[in-house]
């Protein structure tokens, strides 16, 4: 019963991270390609970028690691991926409820804590996938244009979107879990996200504000520019912890929720 739960679950997901995949590749290719006949006048583009674009775009895109920073790692490839995590979080049980095909489920002899948390982890290595995606198809391009970044750090780079799209994953699953409805689970995710963005360029802008950035998801993912950097691994285990607590606490709503 679990395993063709969790079977479903890919099954009804696959051909939206098919649709997903395939956009992480367009944008990353587009993006990337353009570079090496760009790279000599890039210092010349950075110069001309806008102060507050900068900040919310959060690099100067003088060497290639900068240029994956801030067109791939802290915007283009985080986007697409947070897209997939928040409409599968809030459609995993929230919108299976207000579907009322959720309930169908509940008749075999098994919990629904269980069913609930193969549907999480179907959709959770759904997006694992697509990372996996993001971190190839950069990685071929910067092999193939030969780009002096280590593939250590685009995996680095990688990982750390795969943690802010987990982040809102747990976000959008444990809201749609705890109250069963698709529409609150979007806003807070959605809300949660942008915000930090928002935060995050504010506060790049703004003298004085640096310290709030480090409220936001966004700062915790791709603040310390792991593609030039490295892992930062305590911002990585935080984006993951509140992943799983807030995925947790919904779990536990959900088990003590009155379905009929």
């Amino acid at each position: 019963m679990l395993s063709s739960v969790f079977a479903r679950t890919i099954g009804d997901r696959l051909r939206a991270t098919v649709l997903y995949a395939i956009a992480v590749v367009a944008v990353t290719a587009m993006y990337v390609s353009v570079y090496p006949a760009m790279a000599d006048e890039m210092a010349v583009y950075a110069e001309a970028i806008p102060e507050a674009l900068a900040a919310f775009m959060g690099s100067e895109f003088a060497e290639p690691s900068n240029y994956l920073h801030g067109t791939i790692f802290n915007l283009l490839g985080p986007v697409v991926l947070l897209a997939a995590a928040v409409t599968f979080g809030a459609a995993t049980i929230a919108g299976e409820e207000e579907g009322r095909t959720l309930p169908v489920l509940f008749t075999a002899p098994v919990s629904r804590l269980r069913i609930a948390g193969q549907k999480l982890a179907a959709v959770t290595l759904l997006i694992t996938a697509l990372a996996l995606v993001l971190f190839a198809i950069v990685a071929v391009l910067v092999l193939a244009f030969d780009l002096a970044v280590p593939l250590g750090n685009v995996l680095a780079a990688s990982v750390h979107a795969h943690a802010l799209a987990v982040f809102a994953l747990g976000l959008a699953f444990g809201v749609g879990a705890a109250v069963g409805r698709r529409a609150p689970a979007l806003s807070v995710s959605l809300g949660v996200v942008v915000a930090g963005y928002v935060m995050q360029g504010v506060a790049n802008l703004v003298d004085g504000l640096e310290l709030l950035s480090w409220l936001s998801p966004w700062y915790w993912s791709a603040g310390t520019e792991p593609v030039t950097h490295g892992v930062a691994w305590g911002w990585l285990a935080l984006l993951y912890a509140v992943a799983i607590a807030a995925a947790g606490v919904g779990l536990w709503r959900f088990d003590r929720r009155d379905l009929s």
